[in-house]
């Protein structure tokens, strides 16, 4: 991509203040079409538009984060292999939650985590949580652990 840039501090500073502006509608607008996405959905048990949505955001855009939201301010799933939301089939279906959603924009939902370098100890803590919490919700089965510690004895690390 050719790009020419900008040298002039002061047509910088007026490009950035119109990113600020135009951010800040677009954020707006992505809300107001998620929340009317999920009243949507609990309307008509269309989740279609949710999909299309999540499909429509730009680049930058935070697409986990919205998805997230969905699933947790309605009984939605989101189906990695086909691509789109998926209406929850399971026996504790999850009520919408419209007015909360209004209320709670996904972006402040689930705050952006920080680039972090690679480190040995934040895998194991984040494997150590995960196990826990699977455990926790009754989704460990009895072979999940020693299938890991297989799975990690095969490991070949060089230096």
């Amino acid at each position: 991509m050719d790009i020419v840039l900008i040298t002039d501090a002061s047509k910088l500073k007026t490009a950035i203040d119109a990113i600020q502006k135009s951010g800040k509608k677009l954020d707006e607008s992505i809300h107001l079409c998620a929340v009317s996405c999920l009243a949507h959905a609990e309307s008509h048990g269309d989740v279609t538009l949710a999909t299309r949505l999540v499909h429509a955001l730009p680049k930058h855009s935070r697409r986990k984060a919205l998805m997230y939201w969905f699933t947790q301010f309605g009984p939605l799933n989101y189906s990695e292999k086909e691509n789109q939301f998926k209406v929850s089939k399971s026996k504790e279906v999850k009520a919408y939650e419209v007015e909360k959603a209004s209320e709670t924009p996904f972006w402040d939902f689930t705050p952006e985590k920080n680039v972090e370098p690679f480190s040995v100890n934040a895998v194991l803590k984040y494997i150590e949580r995960r196990f826990n919490r699977a455990k926790k919700e009754g989704e460990l089965k009895e072979t999940d652990l020693a299938n890991f510690k297989d799975e990690v004895a095969k490991f070949t690390i060089t230096a």
